[in-house]
């Protein structure tokens, strides 16, 4: 099993002006290929470790 990390727009889109918006994603050449999630889609979720039981965890909302 696994969790889903749901991003909204505020964590897919950079805007640069009222003109310009960019894709805060770069796509992978393959299927299998891991996905890398930076620090523009984490800002406003805290990501959760649960290290004795192998498990990882989203709280969105959350802010530092």
């Amino acid at each position: 099993g696994g969790t889903d990390l749901v991003l909204n727009a505020a964590n897919i889109l950079l805007v640069s002006s009222p003109s310009q918006i960019c894709l805060a994603f770069a796509g992978n050449t393959k299927a299998a290929d891991p996905g890398i999630v930076g620090n523009w889609q984490q800002k406003t979720t805290l990501v959760v470790h649960n290290i004795p039981n192998s498990k990882i965890g989203f709280v969105q909302g959350a802010s530092s």
